[in-house]
């Protein structure tokens, strides 16, 4: 059986059981909003993201997440959030909050954001993106990057955990410290 059967037999197999496990497993019931549906609530939740060949694309661990069917999004408090590249992670990101769009897949992320990599680069920001489509980070505000004791300053950015790479927008400003 070539490898891609198996993997197409076990997610079916998977789904079924979820589906199963969905149906039995009991729900407590929140109070009703006027005019809303109801949200559902997870307490320490790992929700992944997985490409269209079954490697991981991103994972996502929460203190809790809040899925909210009404407006189609789901709200992360206590964030870490790490990319994925041939299986290694290529960046892991603190938030304090996470916003995930669930049908577009773009996820808004704020407070104290804290990142890095495996190579020692890390930055800071207040507010960023993830869009789905381009697979990048992106900030608009004041953004603060490490490496050793190198600092970069600047106003916007781009992140791909892909191609691990950063490009800052506009008032770069570097500090090359001697070793």
């Amino acid at each position: 059986m070539s490898r891609t059967r198996i993997l197409l037999i076990s997610l079916l197999l998977a789904t079924i059981a979820g589906g199963v496990l969905f149906k039995l497993w009991p729900v407590p019931s929140l109070p009703k909003q006027k005019g809303e549906e109801p949200a559902i609530a997870l307490a320490k939740p790992t929700l992944t993201r997985f490409d269209e060949q079954g490697h991981r694309l991103w994972e996502l661990v929460a203190e809790s997440i809040t899925v909210d069917r009404g407006h189609d999004r789901s709200e992360a408090l206590g964030t870490q959030l790490k990319f994925f590249k041939d299986g290694r992670v290529t960046l892991e990101v603190a938030a304090a909050r996470l916003t995930l769009f669930n049908k577009s897949e773009e996820m808004e992320l704020e407070g104290g954001i804290e990142a890095h990599n495996d190579q020692g680069l890390s930055f800071h920001t207040e507010r960023m993106r993830w869009d789905p489509q381009r697979e990048v980070l992106i900030g608009e505000g004041e953004v603060e990057v490490m490496q050793g004791k190198n600092k970069l300053t600047g106003r916007g950015f781009e992140y791909s955990p892909k191609k691990e790479e950063l490009k800052i927008k506009q008032g770069a400003h570097l500090i090359i410290s001697p070793r």
